[in-house]
């Protein structure tokens, strides 16, 4: 939701197509297949400068210096996280991996701690953090707060009419979902 919000708001997203639409995310994902080997190079960087790139939070220690960084940190529930994915996995026709789903939270968890205060830790880098339903129930003023943090001209109203409470379908204490 967050890359559609600043794609449609007029930002440069940095998006190479690869991985297309489909029912899980019918609008894209936005993603761009080099950040995923940022572990074992950053060559793409430079390319990114004054651009929106998606990185998964385990992957933002990874990000090398010498660059500046304004990260946006989605926080979802986690609950809500882990069953958007098995609906994803079975909708593929795949199963997950082998941890069970509160050792998998718990290690989510700790994962995206870690990556806020590696965040906080670095001058190069500065972060704000995005309730996912607050983006949903009041778009224009989350927008509004994220254009303040970017420092950028982003067209709220654009950028609002992206938010589609009808995407948001993994939903806690939601029987349609059960």
């Amino acid at each position: 939701m967050m890359m559609q919000i600043l794609h449609t708001g007029g930002l440069d997203v940095m998006t190479d197509d690869v991985r297309a639409p489909d029912d899980s995310n019918p609008r894209g994902y936005f993603e761009y297949e080099p950040v995923k080997a940022l572990a074992r190079t950053a060559d793409w960087v430079a390319a990114a400068e004054g651009k929106v790139v998606k990185v998964i939070a385990q992957l933002v220690p990874r990000l090398p210096s010498g660059h500046e960084y304004a990260i946006l940190f989605m926080n979802r529930d986690l609950d809500e996280i882990l069953s958007s994915q098995t609906a994803m996995l079975a909708r593929l026709g795949r199963q997950g991996g082998a941890l069970d789903p509160q050792s998998l939270k718990t290690v989510f968890e700790r994962q995206l701690a870690s990556a806020v205060a590696f965040a906080e830790s670095r001058s190069d880098m500065r972060s704000l953090t995005v309730d996912y339903a607050r983006v949903l129930q009041d778009p224009a003023a989350s927008i509004e707060s994220i254009k303040a943090f970017l420092g950028v001209n982003l067209d709220v109203a654009q950028a609002a009419a992206a938010v589609d409470p009808a995407l948001y379908r993994e939903r806690l204490g939601d029987s349609r979902n059960r």
